[in-house]
C-alpha cells in the first residue's frame, strides 16, 4: 500500500503558498493553474482556498493578511497555525520556480484522480462478478471508463490552459483550415444528405468514398496533390443498410470513372489492396446508440475508429443508429451525443445521410428537410438534399438534380448547386459557375463572393 505522503509534495506545496505570500501578483497564473483538489487536503487545501478568495476580493496576500482573513472565519487557530502561515513564508520559493512546483502539484492531484476512477471501475467489475453479470457489463464498463476518463483529462487540460483569447488574439488567428478536400470539406465538419428514396444519395456518398481514395476530388476528378494536399485523407465506410454486393454493384460502376480520372493526370490506376486510404465496413443490421445495446455498439464503432484513424467517416444512414421512432427526440439526442463525443477524439469529418420528409414546401417541390425530430435541423454544419430538377426527364431515376441547402451553411463552402449524371463519375456539378469557383480557390486559396 503506498503512503498517502507519496501521493503529495509537500515541499512544492509549501513553495508555491509562500511565493503567493512574497509576490502574488508574479506567481498568481502559476498559483490559479493549481486544482483544489490537487492540494493536500489540511492545512494546504485550506489555506489555498482562502488565497482565492482573497484575490477575488482584492486583498492583498502576505502572512498578516492571511492569518487575518482566516480568524475571521474562525480557522485559526484550531485548523490553520499562525506559526505553519510564517512557515510558508520563511520556506517560500523563488517566483521563477513558481511554474515548476504548480506543475508538480497537478501531476500529483491528476494521478490521485485517476487512481480514484481506477479504483470506481474496479468496484463495478466486483459488483459484476458477483452478481454473475461480468460478461453481460463488460461493454458498460468500457463506455463508462472511457467517458469519465474523457472527463478527466479535459479537466486537467483545463486547469492548465489559458481560459480564453484576447480579442487581438483572435484577430491574429490564421484563417489557414484543416482541409480534408481544400474548399469543400474540412476536419470536425459534419454533413447530412438527403433525398427522396432511391433518390442518389447513396451513390454519391460511395463516390465520395471512392474518389478520395484514388486521391481525386469528389466533384471535379482532379488529383488533390493539386488542390493543395499533400497526401489523400483516410476513409472508413460504416454503412448500416447495404449489403456488401450491393457495395460491390456500385464500385464496380464507379472505380473505372476515378482511374480514367487518375489516367488523365497521368497517375496508375488505384491499388485495389491499399488498406492505407479507404476501408468499407458492412453491418445491414445497424447500431442502436440510444438503446440497450449502446455501449457495445459504441464501443465497435470507436475500435474501427482507434485503429484506422480516418480523415473522413462515412457514416449512416441516420435511421439506421438507433432503433426507436424517427420522431423521437431523446433518442436523436442520444446519437448526436455519442457522435459528437467520437468527433471531438478523433477529429473526423462526418458525411450521413438521411431520407427527406414527404411533404412539400410552398413551390410544391419536396421537402429536403431530414424526416424525423427537427434535431437533425440543428445538428449539421450542412445540409444538402438531392432534389429532382424541375427539367428532368422524369424517366427512372434522376438524371438532374439540384442540391438544396435545407440547412443555413455556417461557412461558405464549395458544394455544387446542382448535379447531372455523367460519364466522367457518376454525379457531377451541373451549374455553370462551380469548376470556375474551385479553380479561383485553388489558385488564390480565397472563397469566392
Amino acid at each position: 500500500m503506498i503512503s498517502e505522503d507519496r501521493k503529495y509534495d509537500g515541499t512544492a506545496e509549501i513553495s508555491l503558498l509562500g511565493a503567493m505570500m512574497h509576490n502574488a501578483e508574479a506567481v498568481r497564473d502559476s498559483f490559479l493553474s493549481v486544482r483544489s483538489d490537487d492540494w493536500h487536503p489540511h492545512p494546504n487545501a485550506t489555506i489555498a482556498t482562502l488565497m482565492r478568495e482573497m484575490l477575488a476580493e482584492d486583498i492583498a496576500i502576505e502572512p498578516g493578511t492571511v492569518e487575518g482573513y482566516a480568524r475571521k472565519q474562525g480557522l485559526v487557530p484550531h485548523r490553520i497555525s499562525p506559526i505553519y502561515l510564517l512557515g510558508l513564508f520563511e520556506r517560500a520559493g523563488m517566483p521563477g520556480s513558481a511554474s515548476f512546483h504548480a506543475e508538480r502539484i497537478r501531476g500529483l492531484g491528476a494521478a490521485r484522480r485517476l487512481e480514484g476512477e481506477a479504483e470506481y471501475i474496479m468496484q463495478r467489475i466486483n459488483s459484476s462478478f458477483a452478481n454473475g453479470t461480468a460478461i453481460d457489463d463488460a461493454s458498460s464498463h468500457i463506455a463508462a471508463l472511457r467517458a469519465r476518463l474523457d472527463d478527466l483529462e479535459a479537466a486537467n487540460i483545463d486547469t492548465i490552459d489559458k481560459i480564453g483569447l484576447t480579442l487581438g488574439e483572435v484577430l491574429a488567428l490564421e484563417s489557414h483550415r484543416q482541409w480534408i478536400v481544400p474548399g469543400l470539406l474540412a476536419h470536425m465538419d459534419r454533413v447530412i444528405l438527403t433525398a427522396a428514396e432511391g433518390g442518389g444519395k447513396s451513390t454519391l456518398m460511395t463516390q465520395i468514398a471512392a474518389a478520395l481514395c484514388g486521391g481525386i476530388h469528389p466533384f471535379t476528378g482532379l488529383p488533390l496533390t493539386e488542390c493543395g494536399l499533400d497526401a489523400p485523407p483516410r476513409v472508413l465506410v460504416l454503412d448500416f443498410e447495404n449489403s456488401e454486393l450491393q457495395l460491390q454493384s456500385r464500385c464496380r460502376m464507379i472505380l473505372p470513372m476515378v482511374n480514367e480520372c487518375r489516367a488523365n493526370r497521368g497517375l496508375p490506376p488505384v491499388d485495389l489492396d491499399n488498406t492505407d486510404h479507404v476501408l468499407f465496413v458492412n453491418r445491414p443490421e445497424g447500431v442502436d446508440l440510444a438503446g440497450k445495446s449502446a455501449d457495445a455498439d459504441l464501443n465497435w464503432i470507436e475500435s474501427k475508429l482507434s485503429r484506422f484513424n480516418p480523415g473522413v467517416l462515412i457514416m449512416g444512414p441516420i435511421y439506421r443508429m438507433h432503433a426507436h421512432e424517427s420522431s423521437n427526440e431523446e433518442a436523436a439526442r442520444k446519437v448526436t451525443v455519442a457522435i459528437d463525443r467520437l468527433r471531438a477524439r478523433y477529429r473526423f469529418a462526418l458525411l450521413t445521410e438521411a431520407h427527406s420528409a414527404k411533404a412539400t414546401t410552398t413551390d410544391g417541390r419536396r421537402n429536403m428537410a431530414p424526416i424525423g425530430t427537427s434535431l437533425w435541423l440543428r445538428w449539421p454544419e450542412f445540409g444538402l438534399g438531392l432534389l429532382r430538377a424541375t427539367d428532368d426527364p422524369n424517366k427512372g431515376p434522376a438524371e438532374y438534380v439540384d442540391v438544396v441547402r435545407w440547412r443555413g451553411e455556417r461557412e461558405k463552402r464549395l458544394w455544387p448547386k446542382a448535379l447531372q449524371r455523367s460519364a466522367k463519375l457518376p454525379w457531377t456539378p451541373r451549374d455553370a459557375d462551380y469548376f470556375a469557383e474551385e479553380r479561383h480557390f485553388r489558385e488564390t486559396g480565397e472563397m469566392p463572393l
